[in-house]
């Protein structure tokens, strides 16, 4: 006879399973409580009610060779859910979608109906401080998604001090140099017009270096930056937004606001867990966005230092989707040669980056193909004026 574990009490779910297949023996219980480690269970179906997703991994621990999935709640943020997602593909464990009734769910878990597949739009990248690496992990991750995935993928810049242009032979214009194509109407670029402008790299991303002239950062208004989105969306399947790490600025302040997937990079560095301290008290908490629509990049990692992953992880209340290792002297050269890492001339390097990003991608990949319906997400209140 088959075991089937259900991590949270819900009897009506218990009675559906058994009636869907009588061969199923199912127990259930409380997270608090735990269950007879003796017994090999072929199922195991957690709540995230139960088990929040930080502790996911530590708790499937003693589950091996085991279909696990995991039950994701409703949330008016999809970014909460999109997050729980790529938590659930990094820990291989599969997932149930919000919104589902006891049959679905039964339906699902037995493989007796698929989820169509459709594809989300945008994911930022922002960094908890200067030089921690955010353009570098956003054009990586473009680069290793449009081949994973087979979609078009774009980079727009909306690093306000950063234009990102030094790791490739950028030959197009600036963010900036847009400006009154963006800002006045009368001269607006429609974006079939404007994707002739931009820079193709030979990875076949497509990319627009964010602000060459600093001065101009201030300039743009909230309806300019959604407009240039929205236009990258509609041109292109996969959009990764470099919003660099102000969010006292309105270009990277409307990038978050307009994306899907919000990734936040961060190294084993002390500022960095206090500048996101700051982040979240003074202004995220204004524009209504959460520390839970956040996935964490531990980037120039070190395993042996105090601040592990675990320990950012619990500090920064954010889930660590993924850690980049330290290059040292390797990932300086790339950058004052004009390269990405996953780019690198030296093998071993290229091999190692590819494969630190890699698993990262394939984590977003989930997220970014899951197919349910959801509910809309709020929107702030809070309007940005320049």
């Amino acid at each position: 006879m088959k075991k089937l574990l259900i991590v949270g009490i819900d009897e009506r779910l218990k009675n559906e399973f058994v009636m869907a297949d009588p061969d199923i023996d199912v127990v259930i219980v409380r997270a608090e409580t735990g269950f007879d480690k003796d017994v090999k269970f072929d199922t195991v179906i957690i709540s995230d009610r139960e088990i929040q997703p930080m502790g996911l991994a530590a708790y499937i621990t003693p589950f091996k060779d085991t279909k696990i999935y995991y039950l994701i709640s409703n949330n008016l943020k999809t970014s909460i859910i999109d997050n729980k997602i790529a938590i659930c593909e990094q820990s291989n464990v599969a997932f149930v979608p919000p919104k589902q009734s006891l049959k679905q769910i039964v339906h699902i878990v037995l493989g007796i109906q698929k989820n169509r597949s459709s594809v989300k739009k945008v994911i930022s990248v922002m960094g908890t401080h200067p030089q921690c690496g955010t353009t570098m992990t956003a054009l990586c991750l473009a680069s290793l998604l449009k081949e994973k995935t087979n979609l078009t993928v774009a980079v727009l810049g909306l690093n306000s001090f950063n234009p990102g242009s030094l790791f490739m032979n950028y030959q197009a214009p600036s963010l900036d140099e847009f400006y009154d194509q963006i800002a006045e109407s009368r001269r607006a670029l429609k974006g079939d017009e404007m994707i002739n402008y931009i820079h193709t790299a030979q990875n076949g991303v497509v990319y627009l270096a964010g602000n060459q002239d600093f001065t101009k950062r201030f300039y743009f208004k909230s309806d300019d930056i959604g407009n240039i989105i929205q236009i990258f969306s509609d041109q292109y399947d996969i959009v990764v937004l470099d919003v660099g790490c102000s969010p006292d600025n309105n270009l990277t302040i409307q990038g978050l606001l307009h994306s899907d997937i919000k990734i936040l990079v961060t190294n084993q560095q002390t500022i960095g867990q206090n500048l996101w301290a700051r982040m979240n008290s003074d202004i995220l908490r204004l524009l209504n966005i959460s520390n839970e629509e956040f996935l964490m990049v531990v980037n120039k990692y070190r395993p042996d230092f105090p601040s592990d992953s675990r320990a950012l992880q619990q500090v920064m209340n954010v889930p660590v989707i993924g850690t980049i290792q330290d290059f040292s002297s390797e990932g300086l050269l790339c950058e004052l040669e004009g390269y990405l890492l996953i780019e690198s001339k030296d093998k071993n390097t290229k091999k190692r980056a590819i494969d630190s990003f890699g698993k990262i991608a394939d984590s977003l990949r989930c997220s970014l193909t899951n197919s349910f319906s959801q509910p809309n997400e709020k929107k702030s209140l809070f309007k940005w004026k320049k």
